[in-house]
């Protein structure tokens, strides 16, 4: 996955927000800083940018892409 592409949750996990799309985006230094202290990311999670306004890491097995960042353009 790379940074801006369109993504959902995987249908094993659509029961959890199916109508929910966000786009992997660049996670801040703060969001780096809380996730080295709290341990909340997993070696290669993404941050993903939702669009209810949430920002959370993700686990890229979790998702599935709809759209790739050059067709979002």
């Amino acid at each position: 996955m790379n940074i801006g592409d369109r993504v959902k949750y995987a249908e094993e996990n659509d029961a959890l927000e199916p109508d929910l799309y966000g786009t992997v985006a660049e996670p801040t230094k703060e969001e780096l800083a809380e996730s080295d202290v709290l341990f909340r990311r997993a070696e290669g999670d993404v941050m993903v940018d939702w669009d209810d306004g949430e920002r959370y890491w993700e686990s890229p097995e979790s998702l599935v892409i709809v759209a790739l960042a050059e067709e979002t353009r």
